[in-house]
């Protein structure tokens, strides 16, 4: 019986705890959004939004590691701006109180942002490529909302912008092998302390129930951990 394909499998480094390798699939998300797919450089803004969640804690730290330029981070409650502003975030917005590309175009002198992670996807798309800079970046990784959004491609060409689309799952079934560069990079920064996993509860295996309803509530912060 085999429990997992070699090329999928990692060593851990010294200092790389079994929960951080427990928290290694949002890790590798946030990685290769910023990096591998996004093209992060030092003369970024980035906007992360979900900034308080588990993909989003760990990209917000990441950006800093990896030297941005500017870090946004948006957040659906006031509750949420502390954590994001102590991972790293230069501004956090909260969504549900302002208008997040209003307030990425007032700071960035109208530019706008190079390089925009989004997951929740719908109705936002259409505010995200609104405050994406010429020759900009935006990378969607998910679709938390259950609505998909067809992009103005008029608007798209007109200024050398691009949309791209991150799965991991879809790495490991096609193209396992991509992934080990990232995933040695993300592990390098947890053993060196540059990124920690945020972890906003634990619920035993027989709570799972729980977990899920937890997280489809939109208040949790962080990974939500199953532990035995």
């Amino acid at each position: 019986r085999i429990l997992s394909r070699a090329v999928l499998t990692y060593p851990l480094l010294d200092g790389v705890s079994d929960q951080n390798a427990a928290c290694a699939v949002s890790a590798i998300t946030a990685y290769n959004c910023l990096a591998t797919v996004g093209g992060l450089t030092p003369e970024d803004i980035v906007v992360i939004h979900s900034a308080a969640g588990g993909v989003g804690s760990l990209a917000l730290q990441m950006a800093r590691a990896l030297g941005a330029k500017h870090i946004v981070a948006t957040v659906g409650s006031d509750e949420k701006i502390a954590l994001a502003t102590s991972l790293g975030a230069d501004t956090v917005i909260n969504y549900e109180e302002t208008d997040f590309a209003d307030a990425v175009l007032e700071l960035s002198g109208g530019e706008g942002a190079s390089l925009i992670l989004e997951a929740r996807g719908g109705d936002r798309l259409i505010e995200d490529m609104r405050c994406l800079a010429g020759f900009g970046r935006l990378v969607v990784y998910g679709r938390t909302s259950g609505e998909s959004m067809q992009l103005d491609t008029g608007k798209l060409y007109m200024r050398n912008q691009r949309a791209l689309g991150y799965s991991s799952n879809h790495y490991r079934n096609t193209r396992p092998e991509a992934l080990r560069p990232g995933m040695e990079s993300l592990l390098a920064m947890y053993a060196a302390g540059d990124i920690r996993n945020i972890i906003g509860a634990r619920f035993p295996l027989d709570q799972a129930a729980e977990a899920h309803r937890l997280l489809e509530s939109g208040q949790s912060t962080g990974k939500i951990l199953l532990v035995p």
